[in-house]
């Protein structure tokens, strides 16, 4: 009798099992729900993906209870394995950020990649960011400190009352910019800086090893982009002997090589590249280059 019944009894194991996996996998409403940000510096992508606790849980205000309270000073101990952990950097998953290139987080140097963001927040005002090579984790849980990339130091600020936990991207240059955590009145703020011009100029090796290498104005728009900016001059040079070389030479190009010239001090050599793009000028190109040194307040060579 038992064996006739097997069958139906497998069926109806599997049943159950189907089952409780399709509401394990069920996805509700979080009261933290998720959240992202990002930021562009010079060419360094910058993203941070959280989740948002509320100061106002329920109707409860919890303003006055979150730092200390809610959120211990110093590594707190959890109750899943007892060892102290640091905070989550908001709720749910761990926090993460990552970078798209190389950076500098409050002087210090660290890899691109995606990290876990962990605080640990002290009485003090003073609060330590951990960057961990784990991004994985369900808050802190099975946080080691050995899986550490960097540890910073911070001063944590006053800031207006912020209900929900937010990340915002402040003082945004092209070679920098302040990352900061607000929540209820407190803020988290640390600097990450890039190498914009060395990053700006690697790309654009890159991209001339490919068919731009093969267009002039390629030539045209590195050399002023290093001219601009007062950067990577011998590079510069380079580009224009190479460009010169490649294709033969027009005002554009004989130009770029004087000015990069003349800002390395080769006034004598400067002139003579100078003389040989007036001789290649159309009319346009000449009207175009006296209206530059107008603009310059050099009259009398326009």
């Amino acid at each position: 009798m038992f064996l006739k019944k097997l069958p139906g009894l497998l069926a109806l194991f599997f049943f159950f099992c189907a089952t409780l996996q399709s509401v394990a996998q069920m996805e509700l409403p979080r009261g933290s729900s998720k959240a992202s940000i990002s930021q562009r510096v010079g060419l360094t992508d910058i993203a941070i993906h959280y989740s948002r606790p509320n100061v106002i849980l329920n109707e409860n205000d919890r303003t006055g209870k979150i730092w200390g309270q809610l959120v211990p000073y110093g590594m707190s101990s959890q109750n899943f394995t007892g060892l102290p952990v640091p905070w989550r950097a908001g709720a749910n998953e761990n926090t993460t950020i990552s970078f798209s290139t190389d950076v500098k987080v409050e002087g210090k140097e660290l890899a691109a990649g995606t990290y876990g963001f962990h605080i640990i927040p002290e009485e003090n005002g003073d609060a330590t960011l951990i960057f961990s090579t784990v991004d994985y984790l369900w808050g802190s849980f099975g946080y080691d400190e050995a899986n550490d990339a960097l540890r910073v130091t911070i001063q944590t600020e006053a800031c207006v009352q912020t209900n929900l936990l937010t990340f915002q991207f402040d003082a945004v240059t092209t070679d920098d910019c302040t990352v900061a955590l607000h929540w209820e009145q407190k803020r988290f703020p640390f600097k990450v800086e890039t190498e914009t011009h060395a990053i700006v100029i690697a790309s654009m090796k890159k991209q001339m090893a490919q068919s731009l290498g093969f267009q002039w104005p390629s030539f045209a728009t590195a050399i002023n982009y290093c001219l601009n900016n007062d950067t990577h001059l011998e590079q510069a040079l380079q580009w224009a002997d190479q460009s010169i070389s490649f294709f033969g030479g027009n005002f554009v190009l004989f130009n770029a090589k004087a000015d990069v010239l003349e800002k390395t001090g080769k006034d004598e050599e400067a002139k003579q590249f100078r003389q040989m793009a007036m001789n290649v000028g159309t009319i346009t190109d000449l009207f175009g280059y006296g209206q530059q040194l107008i603009g310059k307040q050099k009259t009398d060579q326009a």
